[in-house]
């Protein structure tokens, strides 16, 4: 399958269709929050917070985030490195975009909560919903 801008019209209107009547899941990774703001500013994408978890266990950055988060002590180490920083504080544009469609389950693989708090926002803020009318799929991008 192709890009968006490859689609004709009755492709585009059919997966409209699928998206509006909640066919789709959706499944996130780090990347969609790194917009986003913790107590300690923009909340780092995976390579970056893996990066500076093997700073601090003293390893090598070619290994994994598993291998980086692994060697941190499972109390204060996880508190202070991982639960306190990405306790979503705004969330940003591009989760915020997200969590406005209506999705039949959305899966994660962040620590974070901004996908939760952008629900809370966009079912506060009626400003942030996002119409179905949309006829390209580029209007879609944050």
């Amino acid at each position: 399958m192709g890009n968006f801008k490859d689609f004709d019209e009755s492709q585009l209107a059919q997966i409209r269709d699928a998206l509006w009547n909640r066919q789709y899941y959706l499944f996130t990774g780090s990347g969609v929050s790194t917009d986003s703001c913790g107590p300690m500013g923009k909340l780092d994408s995976a390579s970056d917070l893996r990066d500076k978890l093997s700073n601090l266990s003293g390893i090598s950055k070619n290994r994994s985030l598993q291998q980086a988060y692994s060697l941190l002590d499972p109390d204060d180490g996880v508190r202070v490195h991982i639960t306190e920083p990405y306790h979503c504080v705004e969330a940003g544009p591009s989760v915020t975009k997200l969590a406005s469609y209506p999705w039949q389950r959305v899966f994660t693989l962040n620590v974070d909560n901004c996908f939760e708090v952008a629900t809370r926002r966009i079912s506060s803020d009626p400003d942030w919903r996002v119409e179905p009318e949309v006829k390209h799929f580029g209007q879609l991008s944050p």
